[in-house]
């Protein structure tokens, strides 16, 4: 279950995430779209593979909200969801706590050479374009 709250603008967004519920989302993709656009954990096509522990599913997410892209902001709020998402994986495991903090770390130090910058995000017209 979702929850939604009113932000100071006026638009409701998912309870403890920062994704705007009227923006594409990862839900909306298909299974073909997102072996396209996500890879799990790490850099897609980098050298050193990163595990995915049980992250699998967050950095998939997060590789969504790289490739919609936008503003810093947006890269910004990518990154601290990612990191909720990983922690709230976590759970109590101290182990798995420090290792979404390094990822987490890792985004924000060298994620600004995977993610799209743009005036606005990708769009539903965006995902067509994978196929043409």
């Amino acid at each position: 279950m979702i929850l939604y709250t009113l932000t100071p603008t006026g638009i409701s967004r998912p309870f403890g995430f920062t994704e705007d519920i009227l923006m594409l989302h990862f839900a909306d993709l298909t299974p073909e779209q997102i072996k396209i656009i996500c890879n799990g954990c790490g850099p897609k096509g980098g050298l050193l593979k990163v595990p995915d522990f049980l992250f699998k599913a967050s950095c998939n997410h997060h590789d969504f909200r790289y490739w919609r892209g936008c503003s810093e902001q947006d890269r910004f709020n990518a990154d601290t969801d990612f990191l909720t998402m990983m922690l709230i994986d976590a759970g109590e495991d101290h182990e798995l706590q420090a290792i979404a903090h390094a990822y987490f770390m890792a985004v924000r130090c060298w994620g600004f050479a995977c993610f799209h910058y743009a005036d606005l995000p990708r769009a539903e017209n965006d995902l067509a374009l994978l196929f043409a």
